[in-house]
């Protein structure tokens, strides 16, 4: 026996959205759904039928201020760090130029002389003490040695 099929009653596959493969369940065992957010008729109405936790749709935006802040204090940082080692640079320069401690020396006429040939000192930074040698006019047996920086004006004066 042959069966016809009216091509007028069959319902195209393109206006299926899903055919599920299981066996086709009956209304009452189907729970109600909830009713769509977009038919909901005030926004107070539209607020109760929404889901507890929205679902993430759009990127997660920073704060302006966020990369301000952090770009000022990696700025600080970095210069800090700079002083740092420009502060270390420069006291490793006056090591190999000066020495460790800090000398110097000088001569000059003050009045302790005997000739014609002028006192010669020598300063030292001890340790942030200064010690004073004084060799006056050539004569080194008479030498003094004197501390501090008030001693140095009086001597000087």
């Amino acid at each position: 026996m042959s069966t016809t099929i009216d091509r007028q009653s069959i319902v195209p596959r393109s206006a299926f959205k899903y055919r599920p493969i299981a066996p086709i369940i009956e209304a009452q065992d189907v729970a109600p759904s909830k009713p769509r957010a977009s038919r909901a008729r005030n926004q107070q109405e539209l607020h109760t039928t929404r889901d507890p936790i929205p679902a993430v749709t759009e990127k997660h935006r920073v704060h302006w201020l966020v990369p301000v802040v952090m770009t000022m204090l990696t700025t600080i940082v970095l210069l800090w760090l700079l002083q740092l080692a420009w502060s270390w640079a420069a006291t490793v320069s006056d090591d190999l130029r000066y020495g460790r401690p800090r000398t110097t020396q000088i001569d000059a006429f003050v009045g302790h002389e005997s000739s014609k040939t002028a006192s010669h000192f020598l300063a030292i930074n001890w340790h942030g003490r200064a010690e004073i040698l004084e060799f006056p006019g050539g004569d080194v047996g008479k030498r003094r040695s004197t501390s501090g920086l008030s001693s140095l004006a009086r001597m000087l004066i």
